[in-house]
């Protein structure tokens, strides 16, 4: 079981270093002299409450780490596991509002997706766009849905703006 624990520790400081680091890949993608670049993304509170998750859990998984070895109150292996999944869970929210993201540099769109490659179009190729119950904006290009934006995200009205702008078909889905 130590083993076990020093994987977890080391997989969690990994996670935990990389989500302090400035993510460097935005600030590349923007480029400065365009008319009308921005990024669409997770608000900020969500990458926040991911890292408080993580935070908490990996401090409640050192607590319990700690009274575990010691042998002090009532602690078991399963206190021990529910703290870690709680941090995985942590990360993977970091992970995901890390690689997932809309940027828009004038007539060109790059799609980021968090397992897939990125997809770089003009908005003029984006064959149409539905407005779901909950003002999602889902786009279509080639046949194929390649994007689910959600009104939550930063930026989502200056993205609507930008497809209204270049004339994209856009549905609102009957209920």
């Amino acid at each position: 079981m130590d083993k076990w624990i020093q994987v977890i520790i080391l997989l969690a400081g990994i996670f935990f270093i990389k989500a302090l680091l400035p993510d460097i890949s935005k600030q590349e993608d923007i480029c400065t002299n365009s008319e009308r670049s921005y990024i669409v993304d997770f608000p900020a509170a969500f990458g926040q409450l991911c890292l408080m998750i993580t935070g908490g859990g990996g401090i409640a998984f050192c607590i319990f780490a700690f009274l575990y070895d010691r042998k002090l109150g009532e602690v078991s292996q399963g206190h021990l596991v529910f703290s870690a999944i709680f941090a995985l869970i942590g990360m993977v929210g970091i992970f995901v509002k890390s690689r997932w993201r809309v940027v828009v540099q004038g007539e060109q769109i790059c799609f980021y997706n968090i397992l897939k490659p990125r997809i770089k179009i003009r908005i003029k190729e984006i064959e149409k766009v539905q407005i779901g119950r909950k003002d999602e904006l889902r786009i279509y290009f080639s046949g194929k849905k390649i994007k689910t934006i959600d009104r939550l995200t930063n930026n989502y009205e200056n993205f609507l703006v930008t497809l209204l702008e270049n004339n994209v078909e856009i549905y609102r889905l009957e209920e």
